[in-house]
């Protein structure tokens, strides 16, 4: 139970961040579309960064997503079936969530390794190095791994399964 408490005050720590990362890209854009258009200055690292804080943004929230259901699904067959189908298509699809999560982070994990070995540098010169990016990716998908699991142990301690 309070596992599950924690995990609930972690999604809306997650979501709150997600959403500072995103209105601090568009702020940043903005300040940035104003700043070429009036005063007829770039800010060199305006659009990298906002990258940088909209893929954070949209990655860390794959977790809370997953948890409150909001990811699409296709439900119209599903829900013709018996309650023991649904259960085991739940139980199945918890498992295969927690294993493409993990697979998801393993692979952000190694395409990190492979920037770091290569030494890859930002283009724009911002202290952000390409990889960066990618730590949110793999921020998201453990957190999506977490939640699955989560859901299936509900699942059995309900005795849906």
């Amino acid at each position: 139970m309070r596992v599950l408490k924690l995990l609930d005050h972690l999604a809306r720590f997650v979501i709150v961040l997600s959403t500072i990362s995103i209105l601090v890209g568009c702020l940043t854009m903005a300040t940035e579309v104003l700043c070429r258009n009036v005063f007829s200055v770039s800010i060199i690292w305006a659009e990298e960064t906002t990258r940088y804080l909209t893929l954070a943004g949209v990655f860390l929230l794959v977790g809370p997503l997953l948890k409150d259901g909001s990811h699409i699904k296709v439900v119209f067959v599903y829900t013709l079936l018996p309650a023991k189908s649904q259960r085991i298509i739940d139980s199945f699809m918890s498992i295969l969530g927690v294993v493409i999560c993990c697979f998801c982070a393993l692979s952000s994990k190694n395409f990190i390794d492979l920037l770091v070995d290569v030494e890859a540098r930002s283009i724009s010169g911002t202290p952000f190095h390409p990889w960066t990016w990618q730590l949110p990716v793999i921020i998201g998908f453990v957190l999506g791994a977490v939640f699955f699991c989560a859901d299936f142990f509900k699942n059995i301690r309900e005795n849906r399964v």
